[in-house]
């Protein structure tokens, strides 16, 4: 390390508030003193130290939060020291006091806000709630421009935290900038990629090891009164968030959402992470949602060819998720393996094919089995018939893509929102019979 560098560190250690490292840090021996090792000291009870390393934008941590922490969380919280950080891919420049997010400055601006949440209120059950809402109404992946504040205020508003608190914490830059900075120590030096997700300081596979089953193995060996979760640790997995959650929802009649795109598309890819994506994870209970990805290639069914708006490597990309949607039935189970396809490909114009790693990769992350698509995407036959299938469904009036239908119409997706379009469907149900009543923001979710 050159001369200047070592200055600049003693410089930082002399001034870091004692605020960076109130919590745990895994490089340096610092006091490692706790609001959590308070309360276990007083209540004197086992704990399993649960880390998660989130980023606020990224669509992984936001299926990983809801379909993994989230309902562990409730079953077991009671025996977890769980501590949610913030960080993620961020990277500082501390000469510089700069901070640069692998979403933008949108995410940036929101990490800000839910740092602040965990820093107000240290205990796990009053700021994840927050964060868990905030996965839930922000759009996810890149964003430069900062999301207006009601979004935050309304998710304050929903879990019961001082709005006035998290705003003049989040107005404080120098607070912010300490906040990021404790953030980034807390944070892995080792770790590849979000959510990263550690148990008692060892990392766990979070898309292929279930987190619950794990928390409970790690009580159990602690020599934890077991009779305390054996209810909750029956249950090998986590139930599959992606099924009606009651019978009430295997019984309503459900919206029908129709999404029409190409795998290019920089328009569709926006609509996907923007609309789509938060649309379904609000509302999933309520729909019946089908994501066709074909769009605007023209077919020559005599001669067997296909002429892709966006070249040859959309006819491949849109085959493979074609083979993905015939494999996986399922919205629940291609969904995320579509949206990390469109956060992943570089959208636009290209006769060249990608690599399949970017597939294999998407499929790993949503543990999907690779070989089996691999398999149907070999079989030029079958992706033919899968390709007809797709060009049948979509709607033969569509005039560009993406293009939605909502219960047989089509709405605008420059003037109409799709939340709040399914909303107003699902509100028209429910004059009509017994279908539960929806959790649709109460904000203005009309486009701007």
């Amino acid at each position: 390390m050159s001369l200047q560098g070592l200055v600049v560190l003693a410089v930082l250690f002399c001034f870091l508030p004692y605020a960076l490292f109130k919590n745990r840090s895994k490089n340096w021996d610092f006091a490692n003193v706790s609001t959590h090792a308070i309360r276990e000291t007083v209540s004197d009870r086992k704990m399993v130290k649960v880390e998660v390393y989130v980023e606020s934008l990224c669509i992984d941590s936001q299926l990983y939060m809801s379909e993994q922490l989230m309902p562990t969380f409730e079953k077991l919280g009671d025996i977890m020291d769980l501590d949610l950080i913030v960080f993620g891919n961020a990277k500082l420049d501390v000469e510089n006091a700069k901070l640069e997010c692998q979403h933008g400055f949108g995410e940036c601006d929101a990490n800000a806000y839910q740092l602040c949440a965990r820093d107000i209120y240290p205990f796990a059950n009053r700021y994840i709630p927050f964060d868990s809402c905030l996965f839930k109404s922000l759009p996810m992946g890149h964003h430069d421009d900062p999301f207006a504040p009601n979004l935050f205020a309304n998710c304050a508003r929903l879990t019961a935290l001082d709005w006035n608190a998290l705003v003049s914490c989040h107005a404080d830059e120098r607070h912010v900038w300490e906040l990021q900075l404790a953030a980034a120590l807390d944070t892995p030096s080792y770790h590849n990629y979000v959510p990263w997700v550690e148990i008692d300081g060892q990392h766990i596979d979070e898309d292929n090891v279930d987190l619950l089953s794990t928390i409970c193995d790690a009580y159990n060996r602690t020599g934890g009164d077991y009779s305390r979760v054996v209810e909750a640790c029956a249950e090998s997995r986590v139930r599959d968030v992606h099924a009606p959650s009651s019978s009430v929802f295997a019984e309503i009649d459900r919206v029908i959402v129709g999404i029409y795109v190409e795998s290019l598309c920089v328009y569709c890819k926006q609509y996907l992470e923007e609309q789509v994506m938060p649309t379904y994870e609000l509302l999933k209970d309520y729909i019946d949602l089908n994501v066709v990805v074909f769009g605007n290639t023209m077919i020559d069914v005599a001669n067997r060819s296909l002429d892709c708006q966006h070249g040859v490597a959309e006819c491949d990309a849109n085959a493979y998720h074609g083979c993905t949607r015939d494999v996986y039935s399922d919205t629940g189970r291609y969904l995320p393996f579509t949206a990390c396809l469109f956060q992943t490909l570089p959208m636009g114009y290209s006769n060249n094919e990608f690599g399949r790693e970017a597939y294999a990769d998407c499929a790993r992350r949503s543990a999907l089995d690779w070989n089996a698509l691999v398999t149907c995407r070999l079989d030029e036959n079958h992706v033919w018939k899968l390709q007809q299938r797709a060009w049948k469904e979509t709607p033969s009036d569509h005039q560009y893509v993406p293009w939605a239908v909502v219960d047989g119409r089509h709405i605008d997706q420059e003037d109409e929102d799709l939340m709040a379009s399914v909303c107003d469907a699902i509100k028209t149900r429910r004059q009509y019979d017994d279908t539960p009543s929806p959790p649709c923001p109460e904000f203005s979710m009309k486009r701007r």
